[in-house]
């Protein structure tokens, strides 16, 4: 039967999931079940035509929205004892998860910054002139190290900021409010 993506986004329980820690749902804009379920479905082609080229059998296909919701929680493992592990849940301001990877507020306007692993993550805090202030390691950061990075992303403009941290070797871009029509002109 027919089905709608953000029914099924709520069935599946990526809104609780996209709203954060303590907040109501949130609905993800970008019709993700929907483009899942076609994702899956031309692999399901894809697989049929090898099929066919090799035995000459026809074949039925389907890709559902449930299905594809399921899929795009494929990031969760179940336990032995029933318990669902994976990745965090996205924080209470809806910025990230974890205060290495998560979107910050600048003097002009916002950066993602994606420090992966310890090394990353001291870089970050060198670049941030936080050496003293975060000692401890990127796994046990918590909200006082999320809260010292803020301010300190806070006083710097957003192109500064994302000069530094490349020259420090962490992932870091602007949230741009016209992505789509500056990347879509981008000549270089």
């Amino acid at each position: 039967g027919a089905g709608f993506d953000m029914c099924f986004q709520a069935l599946c329980g990526h809104d609780f999931r996209g709203g954060g820690t303590g907040n109501p749902p949130l609905w993800n804009r970008t019709s993700m079940v929907d483009f899942a379920a076609g994702l899956i479905g031309a692999v399901g082609v894809l697989q049929h035509l090898f099929q066919r080229a090799r035995t000459g059998a026809g074949a039925e296909l389907g890709a559902g929205l449930l299905n594809a919701g399921l899929y795009l929680l494929s990031e969760l493992v179940q336990r032995a004892d029933g318990r669902f592990e994976g990745a965090p849940p996205v924080n209470s301001h809806q910025t990230g998860y974890h205060p290495a990877e998560q979107l910050y507020e600048g003097a002009d306007g916002w950066v993602a910054i994606a420090a992966r692993g310890d090394e990353m993550a001291r870089q970050l805090v060198d670049a941030l002139g936080l050496r003293d202030s975060v000692m401890t390691p990127r796994s046990a950061w918590g909200e006082e190290v999320a809260a010292a990075i803020s301010a300190a992303v806070r006083t710097r403009r957003v192109a500064e900021l994302c000069d530094a941290l490349e020259r420090a070797g962490v992932w870091a871009e602007p949230c741009c409010d016209n992505g789509e029509r500056q990347n879509l002109h981008d000549s270089e």
